[in-house]
C-alpha cells in the first residue's frame, strides 16, 4: 500500500484547485449526514496505507452508511451514493479474501478519485452550482489474472457437464423411491451419495449458496432415514430443480448467481426437525459411527495428524481472539483450519466431522465477514466444536465416540448463532451510521480500537514473550518486509516418519556406539601399533558420535504445542472460577525429548489449575490488597546446565508456611511434636506433594481433593526430574520443574561394587568423599551415619541393598556418595568411582514388576552391563524396610 498516500495527495491537490473545491460543507442545501460521512472518510483513506484490513473495514462501513442514508434519494447525490455502495460491497467481499493487499494500490486510486469527486460535488452543492464532472466508475477489482479466470471457466465447464448427468440420475432415483420396495434403503443411500458429491463439487468452486442447499438436503435425508420417517420426494425434487436451473445458467455464464435458497432451506430444516421430534431422542443417545473403508483407510493416519495440528492452531487463535476481538486474522486462521478439516473429512466420507466442521465454518464466516459481532459465546461454541472433532478423531483410533445428542445439539447451536441478524450484535446498530464521528476528521493520529469490556465473562489473555511493535511503526517498512517472503522456497522440506521407526533408529545408533567402543578397547586392536589404523578408528569414532547426536536430535520437539494447550486451559479455568487471568508464555521454542513433552502435559494441567484456583485471588480480594484485578500467570521454559527448566509463576496469595505445616500435622503426615523452625521453607512447601494433602477449604470440580500435586510429583520423578518451590506470602508462587533433555540418555557416575558396576545419575549427586573413621557413628533407629558438613546423614551400602556377596566392608577403604531426593540427603557406599559418562538407557525387560532401586541398564564400552540406580525408590525402600 506504499503508493496510496501519494495517490491521495495528488487527488486532493486537484480537488482544491477546482473552482468549487474550496467550498465549505456546512450549508443546509445538502444532506448533512452524507457530508459528515464523506468528511469522516478522509482520515480513513489517509490511514489506509498503514491500517490495512482494519481501516478497510471502517471505510466499508462508512460507505455502507452512505448507501443506506435516508437522504440519499436526492438526485444530486445519487451517482455518489451508487459509487459508495458499490465500493463498500467490494471492500467487504475483499476482506474475506487473501488478495486484499495485492489490490491495495488499485483500491487507493479508486478511493482518491472518489474522494476528489465527493469534495467537488459537495462544494458545488454549497455554492448552488451544478457539477459537470462525471462520477467515477464503480470499484472493479481485477481477478487474480486471465489464467486464473480461464482455469475457473474450464473447471466450471467440466463441472456443468458432469453435474447435468448427475442431476438427471438424481431425478430418476427420486422418482423411483415410491416403487423401490425392498431396495428403498439402497436407493435413498444412492440419492444421498449423489447430493454429497454435488455438494463437494460446489465447495471446490466456492459456490457457497448452492453448497449450503445441498448440505441441508443431505442433513434432511439423514434425519428422515435415521428416524424412519417418510421420504420428502417432492421437496427433494424441488431442490433438484433449483440446482439444475443454476447449473444450466452456469453453462452460459460461469459467474451466474444461484438465486435465493432460503425458502427451500426453511422447508428442509422443518422436515428435519419434524423427523427428529417424531423419532424421539432415544436414538440420539447412541454413539456416532465413523468408518473409513477401502483405499481411504491408508490416508487416515495423515488426516488424524493434520486435523489435530489444525485444531491446535485454531484453539490458540480463538484464545487470542478473546483478548483482541478486532484481529480478523485469528478468525481467518480458524476458518481455514475448519475448512481444511471439512474438505479432507468429506474425501474420507466422515460425515459427522464434515457436518460439524461446516456448521462451525459457517459461524466463523459470518464473523470474519463482519455480518455480526463475534463475541465470547461464539468463541466458546467454536472451541466446543474443536473439542468434539477431537473426540471424533479419537473415535477413529478406537476410543469411545461422542453421542448423537450432544453432536446434534452443538450443530443446532452453531446454526442458530450463524443465522442471527446482524443487528443482534452489541454495537451493530451504531456501526453503519457514523454521524457521531466528525471529530475524527480533524485528527491526524491513528485511531486505536477500544478494548472490549471485561465485565461479562472473565477470560485468559495470552501474551507473547516478545510483544509485537505497534502497527504504525511496523507499517512503513511493510513493502520491504514482504521481500523475504519470496524466499519461502528455501524452507526446509519435511517428511512424516513413524515414531516406532524413529525409536528403532535411535536404538540401533546406540548399539553402534557400544559396538564401536568395544572394538576400540579390544586387546587385539590395542596391540596393533599402526598409526593409520589409530587415525582411521578415531575418525570412525568421531563420525559415530556425530551420528548419535544427530539421531538423538530427531527425537527433540519444542514445547510450543503443550504450552499453547495451556492457554485454552487458563481461559476455561479462569472463566469457571470467576477470575480474570493474563497468561504470559516464554521459551516455547525450547526443545525436549518427545516422550518428555508428552508426559509433562498432565503435571502442567494440575499445577496451572491449582495456581488459578488456590494461588490467584478473586478480583475483589486482589482489589482489597492493592493488586490489579487481573491476575498474572507466566509459563516459561529455558536451558540451565544440562537440564530444561519449566517455570509456572503467579502473582497470587502465595503459600502460607504455617498453614501448610498445621495441615500436615492435623492429617498425621508428620509427627505432632515436630518443631516447625527445624524445617526449612523448602521442606515445608514440599509437603503439598504428600498424598491426600490439600489446604482447600472446600472441594470443587477444580481442586481440593488432595490428589493432584501427589500425581505431579510422581510423574515428574518418573521423568527423572525435580520440583522446586519458591513462594512469598501475599506476592506469589513459582514452581520450577527441572527435567532431563531426553529419556534415552543419562549423565551418570559409574561406580563399582565388587565385580558389579552401577550408574548413579549425576542429577542426584551432591558430592563424594572417603570417610574418616571418627566421622562414622551408629545411631539408634537410623543405623550407620556419617557427619557431613554439620549434618548427620544415613549410610546405605549398595552391597547390602542388592544382596551382593562381593565388595568392600570397611568404609575407610571405599567411597561415600552424597545423594539428595526430595530435600532428604543420604550417602551411598561403593568400592570405587570408575568415571563419569553419558550412557544409553536400556529397559530391563520387566513390563509388570519394576525392580526397586533400579530404573534400567546400560551397556558399557567393554560390553558389560551396568545397572542404573533409581535413587528415589532405593532410599524409600530402605526406609520402609
Amino acid at each position: 500500500m506504499h503508493r496510496t498516500s501519494q495517490v491521495w495527495r495528488d487527488s486532493r491537490r486537484r480537488a482544491l484547485k477546482s473552482p468549487c473545491g474550496a467550498g465549505r460543507w456546512s450549508g443546509h442545501n445538502k444532506p448533512m449526514s452524507i457530508a459528515t460521512n464523506i468528511a469522516s472518510l478522509r482520515p480513513l483513506v489517509e490511514r489506509f496505507p498503514t491500517g490495512g484490513r482494519a481501516v478497510a473495514s471502517e471505510i466499508a462501513q462508512v460507505m455502507r452508511a452512505i448507501a443506506k442514508d435516508d437522504q440519499a434519494a436526492d438526485a444530486t447525490y445519487k451517482a455518489l451514493v451508487d459509487v459508495c455502495a458499490a465500493c463498500g460491497e467490494s471492500l467487504m467481499q475483499l476482506l474475506g479474501e487473501e488478495r486484499l493487499d495485492a489490490c491495495a494500490d488499485e483500491i487507493a486510486e479508486h478511493l482518491a478519485e472518489l474522494m476528489g469527486y465527493a469534495e467537488q460535488l459537495l462544494a458545488a452543492a454549497e455554492l448552488g452550482e451544478e457539477l459537470t464532472l462525471a462520477a467515477p466508475k464503480p470499484l472493479q477489482i481485477a481477478s487474480a489474472g486471465a489464467d486464473a479466470e480461464r482455469m475457473f471457466a474450464e473447471s466450471v465447464g467440466m463441472f456443468v457437464g458432469n453435474a447435468l448427468g448427475q442431476l438427471a440420475d438424481l431425478e430418476e432415483e427420486l422418482m423411483s423411491i415410491e416403487s423401490a420396495g425392498d431396495n428403498l434403503d439402497e436407493v435413498i443411500a444412492s440419492v444421498r451419495r449423489t447430493v454429497h458429491t454435488i455438494k463437494a463439487e460446489f465447495g471446490v468452486l466456492n459456490m457457497s449458496e448452492a453448497q449450503s442447499l445441498c448440505h441441508q438436503a443431505e442433513t434432511t435425508i439423514d434425519a428422515v432415514t435415521e428416524n424412519e420417517q417418510p421420504f420428502p420426494i417432492d421437496l427433494m425434487l424441488a431442490v433438484c430443480d433449483q440446482i439444475k436451473q443454476f447449473v444450466e445458467r452456469l453453462a452460459d455464464n460461469v459467474r451466474a448467481e444461484f438465486g435465493d435458497p432460503e425458502p427451500l432451506l426453511q422447508r428442509l430444516r422443518k422436515v428435519a426437525a419434524d423427523a427428529a421430534e417424531a423419532g424421539g431422542n432415544g436414538g440420539e443417545d447412541e454413539p456416532l459411527v465413523l468408518e473409513v473403508e477401502g483405499d481411504f483407510a491408508e490416508s487416515l493416519p495423515e488426516f488424524v495428524s493434520e486435523a489435530r495440528s489444525h485444531l491446535a492452531d485454531a484453539e490458540v487463535a480463538m484464545v487470542e481472539l478473546s483478548s483482541d476481538p478486532d484481529n480478523l486474522e485469528n478468525l481467518n486462521l480458524t476458518f481455514r483450519a475448519f475448512h481444511t478439516i471439512k474438505g479432507v473429512a468429506g474425501f474420507l466420507n466422515l460425515t459427522p466431522i464434515v457436518e460439524l466442521a461446516h456448521a462451525a465454518e459457517t459461524l466463523l464466516d459470518g464473523g470474519r465477514s463482519q455480518k455480526f459481532a463475534f463475541d465470547a459465546e461464539d468463541i466458546d461454541l467454536v472451541l466446543a466444536s474443536g473439542d468434539m472433532i477431537t473426540q471424533l478423531i479419537a473415535a477413529l483410533e478406537g476410543q469411545d465416540a461422542p453421542g448423537k445428542r450432544a453432536w446434534t445439539q452443538l450443530i443446532a447451536r452453531l446454526n442458530e448463532r450463524a443465522r442471527r441478524p446482524a443487528e443482534s450484535g452489541p454495537e451493530a446498530p451504531e456501526q453503519p451510521d457514523a454521524p457521531e464521528q466528525p471529530a475524527a476528521a480533524e485528527s491526524t493520529e491513528p485511531c486505536e480500537p477500544e478494548p472490549p469490556a471485561a465485565g461479562e465473562s472473565p477470560a485468559a489473555v495470552v501474551t507473547p514473550a516478545q510483544p509485537a511493535p505497534a502497527q504504525p511503526v511496523a507499517a512503513k517498512p511493510a513493502p520491504a518486509a514482504k521481500k523475504p517472503v519470496v524466499k519461502a522456497a528455501r524452507v526446509e522440506r519435511t517428511i512424516k516418519v513413524s515414531t516406532t521407526r524413529l525409536d528403532m533408529l535411535v536404538d540401533m545408533v546406540g548399539e553402534l556406539v557400544i559396538a564401536q567402543s568395544m572394538v576400540l578397547q579390544d586387546p587385539a586392536i590395542q596391540r596393533l601399533a599402526s598409526q593409520s589404523l589409530t587415525r582411521n578408528i578415531g575418525q570412525v569414532g568421531k563420525i559415530t558420535r556425530d551420528l548419535q547426536e544427530a539421531a538423538m536430535s530427531l527425537r527433540m520437539v519444542t514445547v510450543k504445542s503443550t504450552f499453547q494447550k495451556m492457554a485454552r486451559l487458563v481461559r476455561d479455568v479462569a472463566s469457571k472460577s470467576g477470575k480474570t487471568v493474563r497468561l504470559s508464555i516464554a521459551g516455547e521454542d525450547t526443545e525436549l525429548d518427545r516422550n518428555v513433552v508428552e508426559q509433562i502435559s498432565d503435571p502442567l494441567v494440575h499445577m496451572i489449575r491449582n495456581a488459578i484456583d488456590h494461588g490467584i485471588e478473586a478480583p475483589a480480594d486482589r482489589d482489597a490488597v492493592g493488586k490489579p484485578q487481573e491476575g498474572s500467570l507466566s509459563l516459561s521454559a529455558y536451558h540451565q546446565g544440562g537440564s530444561i527448566v519449566i517455570e509456572i509463576a503467579d502473582d497470587g496469595r502465595g503459600i502460607d508456611r504455617d498453614k501448610v505445616f498445621e495441615k500436615a500435622v492435623s492429617k498425621g503426615l508428620i509427627p505432632a511434636d515436630t518443631n516447625p523452625k527445624a524445617l526449612s521453607d523448602s521442606e515445608v512447601f514440599n509437603m503439598i506433594f504428600l498424598p491426600g494433602f490439600s489446604t482447600a477449604e472446600k472441594v470443587t470440580d477444580l481442586s481440593g481433593r488432595g490428589v493432584g500435586m501427589d500425581v505431579v510429583r510422581r510423574n515428574i520423578e518418573a521423568l527423572r526430574g525435580k520440583i522446586e518451590i519458591d513462594s512469598e506470602l501475599g506476592k506469589g508462587t513459582t514452581f520450577r520443574l527441572r527435567l532431563p533433555l531426553t529419556l534415552a540418555i543419562i549423565d551418570g557416575m559409574i561406580v563399582r561394587v565388587g565385580q558389579s558396576r552401577y550408574v548413579v545419575p549425576t542429577l542426584s549427586i551432591e558430592q563424594s568423599f572417603r570417610p574418616n573413621v571418627e566421622d562414622v557413628h551408629h545411631v539408634v533407629d537410623r543405623g550407620e551415619c556419617v557427619h557431613v558438613r554439620g549434618a548427620v546423614l544415613p549410610i546405605y551400602r549398595l552391597k547390602e541393598v542388592f544382596a551382593q556377596s562381593d565388595g568392600l566392608d570397611d568404609l575407610a577403604e571405599g567411597i561415600l556418595i552424597v545423594v539428595e531426593v526430595d530435600g532428604q540427603r543420604s550417602c551411598l557406599f561403593v568400592d570405587e568411582i570408575v568415571g563419569q559418562q553419558q550412557v544409553v538407557i536400556k529397559s530391563l525387560g520387566m513390563s509388570r514388576d519394576r525392580v526397586v532401586g533400579l530404573s534400567g541398564g546400560a551397556i558399557m564400552t567393554d560390553g558389560r552391563v551396568a545397572l542404573i540406580v533409581d535413587v528415589g525408590t532405593l532410599v524409600e525402600s530402605v526406609l520402609t524396610a
